[in-house]
This record gives structure tokens, C-alpha cells and sequence, in this order.
């Protein structure tokens, strides 16, 4: 809720969601916010239908998921191996992500993409 970038890619991030949907492909959002009403309220003001988390720990993204800045995007495998990460801000709504990331969703062995 705080992050300019990040702010702005969460329309873009809502429409790649729904454009992977069907494909059995999910776009998921975590918040670094301690407050959980403010990210509930962030996605209730801007309608945003995929699915929020929030890690209150930035230690803790750092320690696990070798998060250091933002917006950074991971794309991670069934079983939550990153497979890819993506540092600084994307415009997600653009038709050749969706085409990269069903790509990167079939090359992986086993992956239930319709």
C-alpha cells in the first residue's frame, strides 16, 4: 500500500490474472504491510480480484524469498521453487508477459496448466 511501483502494477497485475485464470495459471499479490486493514482496504478501493497475502515480516521475505526490493515478482513452481525473479516494476498488462509466463508454466515438468 505504501510502494509507488507497486501500486501502480496492481491493475496490470489484476488483468494478467485474469487472462492466466483459464488457463489454470494464478497471479497472487503479498503485501510487506503490518496492517491488514490497510492492504483489505487497498483491494476493496481498487477491485482487485486475484488473491492478496500478507508476510508483516520484510525479514522474513528477505530470508526465504531473497527479497530485497520492490516490487519484485516470482514466478515459482509447484511446490514454491522460485523459478524466476523479476526485480523493479512491469507494465503486466502487456499481452507478451501472458504469453511468457503460459510458456514458463508448460517447460514445467508435472504442472497442471489446462
Amino acid at each position: 500500500t505504501w510502494c509507488p511501483p507497486c501500486r501502480q502494477e496492481m491493475p496490470d497485475l489484476d488483468a494478467l490474472h485474469r487472462s492466466l485464470a483459464p488457463d489454470g495459471i494464478a497471479v497472487a499479490a503479498v503485501s510487506l504491510d503490518t496492517d491488514l486493514n490497510l492492504v483489505r482496504e487497498f483491494v476493496r478501493t481498487h477491485g482487485l480480484s486475484f488473491p492478496q497475502y500478507r508476510m508483516s515480516d520484510p525479514a522474513h521475505a528477505r530470508l526465504h524469498y531473497g527479497v530485497e526490493s520492490l516490487p519484485q515478482t516470482l514466478v515459482l513452481r509447484p511446490g514454491g521453487v522460485v523459478q524466476e525473479r523479476i526485480r523493479g516494476p512491469r507494465t503486466w498488462g502487456d499481452a507478451v508477459w501472458a504469453d511468457r509466463l503460459r510458456r514458463m508454466a508448460m517447460s514445467v515438468p508435472g504442472a497442471d496448466v489446462r
